[in-house]
């Protein structure tokens, strides 16, 4: 139909889980928006 889908994240989701936090969480996080945006065929945008 030409729909574009953006995965837009408002937070860099550095914080909420048990066992990570800061930089390393925030960059696993992105990484996980990149790739399912991938399999859908959308795009990923996550703010900071």
């Amino acid at each position: 139909m030409g729909h574009k889908v953006k995965l837009v994240s408002v937070t860099n989701g550095d914080i909420g889980h048990w066992k990570m936090a800061g930089g390393p969480l925030a960059k696993r996080r992105a990484a996980e928006s990149k790739e399912a945006a991938k399999r859908m065929g959308d795009e990923s945008l996550v703010l900071d």
